[in-house]
């Protein structure tokens, strides 16, 4: 079971919201919701349709939950500290920073440090795999 440093230094990998069966033949398209539905909608089906490491979806989704339903933004104002989020989440603390790291380095969230780097607003972002998906 890989620990959080190994996380961290995974090799990236292309993700694909169409998966392959087991005889290599493209299996059926998962299409992604309409752009009109509401991005939180949308994100948190992406999500799902992700193959991200399971502790790291659950970091995602759990992050969801306090982002505006509309436009998908965590304002610093109501941002949850990664303390909160890791007791949500029942990960450690450092696991739950690697984590949100590599979230935002894979095209799942942005983050925007304001001031001093005192608060962290989040931005929850769509990868381009999701985006271009037919």
């Amino acid at each position: 079971m890989p620990n959080p440093g190994d996380l961290a230094r995974r090799a990236r990998t292309t993700l694909t919201a169409r998966p392959v069966q087991q005889d290599g033949t493209p299996g059926p398209r998962r299409t992604p919701l309409a752009a009109n539905q509401p991005f939180r909608r949308r994100y948190e089906h992406a999500v799902r349709l992700s193959r991200l490491e399971p502790r790291a979806r659950l970091v995602a989704l759990t992050v969801a939950a306090h982002a505006d339903y509309q436009t998908g933004a965590i304002p610093a104002s109501a941002s949850v500290g990664v303390d909160a989020l890791s007791r949500a989440c029942g990960l450690t603390a450092m696991a739950t920073r690697v984590h949100l790291h590599a979230l935002c380095a894979d095209g799942w969230m942005q983050r925007t440090e304001i001031g001093r780097g005192t608060r962290v607003q989040i931005t929850l972002t769509l990868p381009a795999w999701y985006q271009d998906t037919p």
